[in-house]
This record gives structure tokens, C-alpha cells and sequence, in this order.
């Protein structure tokens, strides 16, 4: 779970509203919303009252490192948190991959900074991913480079009719299920 997802349970197990737990923090209810959405992460001051109001500890609050690579990235900035983390790099460790600020990188992760395209390249090759699985079109983040004898296989097959390109279909896949079966 999220900050915010933990958060917005302790607040509603504990009867509360936002503007009643604004107050006890001493910010405002949109504070609070800001906070449960992610949309804004707490200072450690704020974590401290929020930990003491709902007797929890501050560890139990925030997410850990298995808890953010176990959860799916909704957006570009959540996909990019996760990359950074499998290869164990501080925000401030990956900006000085690309001459960029911590508070840069952490823009893009919170989604509170838009990452130009040619930015979007730059990370793709880094982690060496597309830029499908980067934007979360896709789940496989593999990038499987063709060689030049398959992709000439490929351009001559689409050159084919639906009817020719059935049939080698079909005769592959009996090939793959034979191959199987032999083995």
C-alpha cells in the first residue's frame, strides 16, 4: 500500500475525517486529501503526528522498497520510481546519471513535472526497456532486437496474402507443437 492508501485507511478505521485529522495535524483538510491521493508526500515532523494520533509507527507508514517493486506503476513517474529502485540508486544518484537534480527526478516520479520525450529515450536506453513499457502500454519490458535475417523474414511475410500468411502460420505452430512433443 501506498502513504496515502495507509493513510486513508487509519483516518476511516479511526472514524475521522479529513478536516478533523487536518486539524489535529495542523494543515488543512486539502492537505490531507493531497497526502492520501500521493499527490504530496509528508515531511518527517508530519509523519511523526500522524504516527503518534493513530499510535503507529512512522516505519509502518511508509512504504518499503518490497512494497513499491511489488506494486503496479499506474503512470510514467510511479514505472521510473521502480526502475530507479531495482537498480538501487538514490534519486540524487540517478539525476547525476543525466546532469539532473534530485528535485528534478522526484518531479518526474511524483508526476508533478511532465518527462519531455527526449527524456523518456534517454531513460528507456538507460534501463534498456521501450518506451511502451516505460509509458505502461505494455506489461513485458524486454526489448527483443530482430537481426536483419528476421526482420527481412517479416517484411516479406506481411508482403503476403491473409490466406499465404494463415498457412505459415498454421505450419509453424504444427512445427513448435511436433518440436514439443519430440522433446
Amino acid at each position: 500500500m501506498t502513504f496515502g492508501e495507509k493513510l486513508k485507511q487509519l483516518r476511516i478505521d479511526n472514524n475521522m475525517t479529513q478536516e478533523e485529522l487536518g486539524r489535529q495535524i495542523g494543515i488543512q483538510k486539502s492537505g490531507i486529501s493531497k497526502y492520501e491521493n500521493d499527490t504530496v508526500e509528508p515531511n518527517l515532523t508530519t509523519l511523526a503526528k500522524i504516527s503518534k494520533i493513530f499510535n503507529v509507527s512512522i516505519d509502518s507508514l511508509v512504504p518499503n522498497e518490497v512494497e513499491i517493486l511489488n506494486a503496479k506503476p499506474k503512470n510514467v513517474g510511479e514505472r521510473l520510481r521502480h526502475l530507479r529502485i531495482e537498480k538501487n540508486l538514490t534519486q540524487e544518484e540517478f539525476g547525476k546519471i543525466f546532469n539532473m537534480t534530485k528535485s528534478r527526478i522526484s518531479q518526474y516520479e511524483t508526476s508533478k513535472h511532465e518527462i519531455d520525450d527526449k527524456t523518456k529515450i534517454l531513460f528507456a536506453d538507460y534501463f534498456n526497456i521501450s518506451i511502451d513499457y516505460l509509458l505502461g502500454r505494455i506489461e513485458d519490458r524486454n526489448i527483443e532486437v530482430l537481426s536483419s535475417e528476421e526482420k527481412q523474414l517479416l517484411l516479406s511475410f506481411r508482403k503476403l496474402s491473409n490466406g499465404s500468411q494463415n498457412e505459415i502460420f498454421n505450419s509453424i505452430k504444427q512445427k513448435i507443437f511436433q518440436d514439443l512433443n519430440d522433446h
